[in-house]
């Protein structure tokens, strides 16, 4: 019941261009065919790299500021994202203006019992945009 009300409540909301990263050095994002990215869309967010051909791939800091993301996500534990890196991207003038959020990394990349807790924090973050 929680999940549908939520759903309907994002319906009329515009999407907001989000970048995602799994991993650093070199820095892997996805297309809209993985799991990680869908989460995202179901969540609030479209995913700035969904119409790249390959599932997973690696990408440069350029890459993302020409995609205009609005929000960026960072995979942190187990993955390696911390608040360094978020401190690191706050240099740049795209990322010192958008949210940048720490998203834990079994939320991201575990699909099953871990799916409704990932959707809940991720409308959380978007509700808050």
């Amino acid at each position: 019941e929680e999940m549908r009300n939520s759903k309907s409540a994002f319906k009329d909301r515009p999407k907001k261009r989000t970048a995602l990263l799994l991993w650093n050095n070199p820095m892997l994002t996805v297309n809209f065919d993985t799991y990680t990215s869908r989460l995202v869309e179901c969540a609030g967010g479209v995913n700035v790299f969904r119409e790249e051909s390959v599932y997973e791939f690696p990408v440069e800091l350029e890459d993302m500021i020409e995609k205009e993301p609005e929000t960026l996500f960072l995979a942190a534990k187990p993955a390696p994202f911390t608040s360094r890196h978020v401190a690191e991207f706050r240099r740049y003038r795209l990322f010192s203006k958008i949210p940048i959020h720490l998203i834990k990394g079994r939320l991201l990349a575990r699909y099953g019992p871990t799916t409704l807790e990932a959707l809940k924090h991720l409308r959380k973050i978007y509700e808050s945009l």
